[in-house]
């Protein structure tokens, strides 16, 4: 193999595929980094058995060929190198990269031994990658983290005709939000089901401006723009009819400014001892933020909030709090609950009296209430 290509492209290939190594590998062999050069384009793949990530850019390619390299060491190396050509070079088990002045031999991985990467899954529609980076972030902070229920450890991924929508749980909250995108057909409906994190670190490969192909197969689900394919392995199980858990009828709802309502629940916090839970007491005009009780530090902050209902008390963990205020994009917040204030529903609002945004909602069950 021998291919010459522009500082610029190396670093964004090898950056991009390197983001798929895996931390502990099943196997040495997963450590690394697949080289190929062909067809006037150097490629650089990589592969854990979740996650694939194929990057390219133009080379001037003078012998195609591959090789496998450890990935982490490549890594390393790009970040260092001037900005300068990169050529590429093998001579027998090992491999030459020139630049400028500075030259690394590498020795070369067992080719054969490498697994054969997932087909990409052919695109059934494509989104922009700001709106899907913007909606991963927002759904994959309701994901379990614990890998006892995998399956809720995803997002699941739905679309039709008119709508794409992400979705994610720990049973404790959910985030759903929806997005407009472009289909390939204006027929058929269907669902994906992914690890969250992945996606989320999947999604950030691509440039903010890009128009991302989603693709599906059976197994597979896969994302795609010009010199970027990543394919991920879907998890099994079943997702929870989350639908039926948004209430029909609310009994009462709160506007609040959130950077108000961010600084009084971090302020309380300070009490609390670590996961307990913090009180917001809704009365007309306002709601108190409170935390401790007993022998135990005991604090309050009281905001403004528009709220006509009867009053009420509603306890949650800090964190659920500040993990849906944070997913909003907008200044103030619509705190919504059913009677007896379960489960209680986060919807951004551009100001007070305006619509919520009905694009993303934010749902958590409290530790307790009293209505």
């Amino acid at each position: 193999m021998k291919a010459e290509i522009e500082h610029a492209a190396f670093h964004e290939v090898i950056g991009r595929a390197s983001k798929a190594l895996a931390t502990r590998p099943a196997t040495p062999i997963l450590a690394g980094l697949l080289l190929r050069a062909e067809e006037g384009r150097l490629r650089a793949s990589a592969f854990d058995y979740e996650i694939a990530v194929r990057a390219s850019a133009p080379a001037v390619v003078g012998e195609p060929g591959s090789v496998l390299v450890s990935g982490r060491l490549l890594a390393e190396i790009t970040r260092v190198l001037p900005k300068l050509p990169v050529t590429l070079t093998t001579d027998g088990a090992k491999v030459a990269l020139t630049c400028g002045g500075y030259r690394y031999t590498l020795a070369c991985m067992p080719l054969a031994e490498y697994p054969s990467l997932p087909a990409s899954p052919p695109t059934i529609g494509r989104v922009p990658a700001a709106a899907l980076a913007s909606a991963a972030g927002q759904t994959a902070l309701a994901a379990e983290r614990d890998d006892t229920l995998p399956f809720l450890t995803g997002t699941r991924i739905e679309y039709g005709p008119e709508h794409l929508r992400l979705v994610a749980t720990d049973r404790y909250r959910l985030a759903v939000r929806d997005l407009g995108w472009t289909p390939d057909s204006v027929e058929g409906n269907g669902v994906a089901h992914v690890p969250a994190r992945m996606l989320l670190e999947a999604v950030r490969l691509f440039e903010a401006d890009e128009q991302v192909g989603i693709g599906l197969d059976e197994g597979l689900f896969g994302l795609s723009a010009e010199g970027l394919e990543v394919t991920l392995r879907q998890l099994d199980g079943s997702f929870i009819r989350y639908e039926r858990l948004f209430p029909e009828v609310y009994a009462g709802g709160a506007v609040i400014e959130i950077a108000s309502l961010v600084e009084a629940i971090k302020a309380i916090s300070l009490v609390a001892e670590r996961n307990t839970p913090v009180r917001l007491e809704f009365a007309p005009g306002c709601v108190t933020i409170g935390a401790g009780s007993g022998d135990q530090a005991v604090a309050s902050v009281t905001i403004d909030a528009e709220y006509d209902a009867e009053p009420v008390s509603i306890a949650a963990k800090p964190t659920y709090l500040l993990d849906g205020l944070g997913s909003l994009d907008m200044p103030y917040v619509l705190m919504r609950y059913p009677e007896k204030a379960r489960p209680v529903v986060l919807s951004g609002v551009a100001e007070p009296g305006a619509d919520a945004d009905r694009s993303f909602r934010y749902l958590f069950i409290p530790v307790r209430s009293v209505a």
